[in-house]
């Protein structure tokens, strides 16, 4: 399996331009593990994220052929969107705190 690079700018203090990789390099034998074992094992995973923002997501989807384990995602970074989206009660939203 091959990661599939995605590249974004960003502008130094100096105005110049310089090109990241996403994702860091060292995430790819990891990535290309996952994705190996959860394609030769048939399984699929699925990822609801809070601070992570979609990272995670986007990391695992960043190798060629994710959709033969990757069912999807869910960002919820707010308590309301945890409550409506993953069943929160207001008891968990207090332990949280």
């Amino acid at each position: 399996m091959t990661i599939r690079k995605c590249r974004s700018t960003a502008i130094d203090p100096t105005a110049s331009r310089s090109i990241m990789s996403f994702p860091p390099a060292n995430f790819e034998p990891l990535l290309t593990k996952i994705a190996n074992h959860l394609t030769t094992s048939s399984q699929k995973i699925s990822v609801a994220e809070t601070a992570a923002g979609g990272l995670i997501s986007a990391s695992l989807l960043s190798v060629a052929g994710a959709s033969a384990y990757f069912a999807g995602g869910a960002t919820l970074y707010t308590l309301p969107s945890r409550k409506v989206y993953a069943g929160w009660t207001q008891e968990d939203i207090d332990r949280y705190k």
